[in-house]
Formats: structure tokens, sequence, C-alpha cells
């Protein structure tokens, strides 16, 4: 009787089932535990401002539910308040949520919910002195790693419905593609990690320093890259505009820019607003940002 049940088909598929189901069990406990977010009381996971943007800026894109997100960091914790007062964070959301990302704002909170935020103020991390430091380890805390980018660091191309739109750039190695200006990066979260922690160690009393002397020590210690294009060198909207902007995914403007630049008697938003809605009429192109 024993012999036939153990010949019995439905008695070897339940086997097969059991050993199948024991098995996904296995792998989701494993998973689990190999997640750095696993034992922490919460990962990171900032605040998306699209609900904050009219329909308009980003409408065009159905091609996905749900988007590539773009980080960024902002010092207070009240980001409402924040939206308000800075009228350059909603834009920036804007621009990169009519390109087709989700535009995530992070704050302070997030850097605390990383194991080692307390451990670094205690030694002498001021949140205040060193607050640059703290985007490192709340990036850090996002399960999977992402892009992250500056408030004054605007999206050019678009990215494209294509199965990629997830992926980061160079495997997920850490990248900055603003040379060593921390303005535009990515990397995973291991990578995040990795760079926060060689970030806060290192001497130098700035993250750009620290990234500059870091290249110049070990030129694979991160993926460099020159692909953001200067407000400065396109302000004046040159006739080879589409030309100098051909192989760079953004365009910084930051304040020093636009005080230099010959626009500066106009608001702020007013110039960047002008400038990108003249690039893309001239120059956009179905090339993908990712």
């Amino acid at each position: 009787m024993a012999s036939f049940r153990l010949r019995s088909p439905i008695f070897r598929l339940f086997i097969v089932t059991l050993i199948s189901a024991v098995i996904m069990v296995l792998n989701f406990i494993f998973n689990m535990v190999s997640d750095p977010c696993f034992m922490k009381k919460q990962c990171g996971k900032g605040v998306s401002l699209l609900p904050f943007l009219n329909a308009e800026s980003y409408n065009s894109f159905h091609f996905s539910k749900k988007r590539p997100v773009i980080f960024s960091f902002y010092r207070a914790v009240d980001f409402r308040q924040a939206l308000k007062q800075n009228p350059s964070l909603l834009l920036w959301a804007e621009m990169w949520a009519s390109t087709g990302f989700d535009p995530v704002l992070l704050t302070i909170n997030d850097s605390r919910h990383h194991d080692d935020f307390s451990k670094h103020v205690s030694e002498g991390m001021g949140i205040s002195h060193e607050i640059r430091y703290t985007r490192y380890l709340a990036m850090s805390t996002i399960r999977g790693g992402g892009w992250f980018s500056e408030y004054h660091v605007f999206p050019l191309h678009p990215i494209l419905n294509c199965t990629n739109i997830f992926s980061l750039p160079n495997k997920g190695k850490f990248s900055s593609f603003d040379r060593h200006v921390p303005s535009f990066m990515s990397g995973s979260q291991s990578e995040w990690e990795r760079v926060a922690h060689a970030l806060i160690d290192h001497p130098e009393k700035t993250d750009l320093l620290a990234l500059h002397d870091m290249h110049i020590r070990d030129p694979n210690s991160y993926i460099y890259e020159n692909s953001v294009v200067l407000f400065r060198d396109v302000s004046h909207l040159p006739s080879n505009l589409c030309e100098i902007t051909k192989n760079k995914r953004a365009v910084r403007i930051s304040t020093e820019d636009f005080i230099q630049s010959s626009q500066k008697v106009q608001p702020y938003v007013d110039v960047i607003r002008s400038f990108l809605s003249h690039w893309r009429l001239k120059c956009v192109k179905t090339k993908p940002i990712i």
C-alpha cells in the first residue's frame, strides 16, 4: 500500500509542490536578510512631488504607471513650506517629471534612518556644518539605490518607453555625471553606502573636493563623466546649441551661473523655464537619458 502511494502521480505532484514551496520560502527569507533595509526600523523613501504638479507636467508619458525615480535632498524637513519658499524646487520637479521621472525629495529625516547617522554626528559631523554629506547617507537608505540630482540640475533628453528605464547606468557603479561636482549622480544602494563612508572619512572639507581627490588618487574609485552642460556656456543660446548639448544628460544652472548670465534681470525660474523651452523646441530628440 505504501509503495502504491509513493508511485501515485498525485502523491508525486504533492511532493514536488511542497519542495517548490519550501524553496520559495527559503529564497524569500534569504532575500529579506540580505536586504540592507531588513534590519533597520525603516528605509528612507522621501516624498514624491508629482501630486504637487499640474497634470501637464507629467501626463505626456503614459508608458508606465511606475516611473524611475530621481531624488534630490532638501535641508528643511517641512517640504510643503519648502515648495512655497523655493519656486526653483517645484520647477526642478516639473522638469524631471516632464521627461518621465518621479521627482522625490529626501530630507534629513531620511538620513536619520541610516545606522551610522547618530555615530557620525556624535563624532563631529554637525548637521548644520556638513549637511551636504548627509544626503549620501539618505541615498544609502534607498532600497536599490537610484539617481540623484541637485535641484539646480535639469534634464535634457526625455527617457523612452523601453525595458531598461529602471536600470542604473554603469551596472550600478557609483557615477558622477558632472565630473567631480556632486550635482548629478547615480549608484546602487551598496555603492551609495561605500561612497558615503569614503566621503565622511575623507579629510577634505567638502564632498566636491573629496570626490576630486578620490578621482585623482584612483580614477577607478567611481565612474567619472562629463555629461552635464554648464548654463554659462549656453545661456546666450548659441547657434550650435544642439551640437553642444548633443551628448549631455542635463544642464546645471547654479545661482552663480545665473548671476553671471546676461539675463540676470529676470527671475531665476522664468529664465530656466524659457531656456529649457527653447532647447526642447530646437533640439529635443528621441535619445533616452538612461
